[in-house]
């Protein structure tokens, strides 16, 4: 379990670089990973902070093949069906985390497959947090509803509609950090979660929609 912000993008031999705030959310077996273009000004022309452009938003089920090799199957995705990302990791001096692999580059035209390197960072995450990861059973769409600690993400896909949420725990009260919907699909907030039901294997009604609780622990 863990709590990642991406520190850098690569694809060599162009400079490594970042123009978005990524929060990723790891479990046993589940990710939710969200990243969102960083906003380069606030004239009146730019998008609003709270609902910045997303670069990449897609969750699913993770697996460890190796030890230092993990694959992420998309079971959302907001570029749409992509299937499998495949990873090695390496840990650095400094405590980041080197990724190294294959993926579409962003600024290809053609969409064109290339060489990526990534350096991820842990963020602390206190002890005894909770920790657990819902997914919607039934419904049009699909939705992903994480939470580890003070971190929060909802993401949720219907066609070509795609919604994002991301909170943050601020001195005991839920601070709204990103609310992004391309389309008229609506994905929970962390007060219309019953915490107090959440058990792993257990299905939970949040805003009227049954959801599975695929893991639940503290961390």
């Amino acid at each position: 379990m863990s709590v990642s912000t991406r520190l850098s993008l690569q694809f060599p031999p162009r400079p490594a670089s970042e123009n978005t705030d990524t929060l990723v959310l790891t479990f046993h077996s589940h990710y939710l990973d969200l990243r969102v273009l960083r906003c380069p000004s606030t004239s009146a022309t730019s998008p609003s902070p709270l609902s910045p452009p997303i670069e990449w938003a897609f969750a699913g089920t993770l697996a460890h093949p190796s030890p230092a090799r993990t694959t992420w199957q998309h079971a959302i995705d907001s570029r749409g069906p992509s299937g499998v990302d495949t990873g090695v990791s390496t840990a650095l001096d400094n405590g980041d985390t080197l990724e190294e692999g294959e993926m579409r580059d962003p600024d290809s035209d053609t969409g064109e497959v290339r060489a990526y390197r990534e350096v991820w960072r842990r963020v602390p995450v206190e002890r005894e947090a909770r920790a657990w990861c819902l997914e919607s059973e039934e419904g049009e769409g699909k939705v992903f509803v994480g939470r580890v600690g003070l971190y929060f993400l909802a993401l949720g896909q219907r066609g070509e509609a795609f919604a994002a949420r991301r909170w943050q725990l601020e001195d005991g009260r839920w601070r709204e950090v990103y609310r992004i919907n391309t389309g008229a699909l609506a994905v929970p907030a962390p007060g219309d979660v019953p915490e107090e039901q959440v058990r792993e294997g257990a299905v939970v009604q949040v805003k009227g929609r049954a959801y599975v609780v695929r893991e639940a622990y503290a961390v």
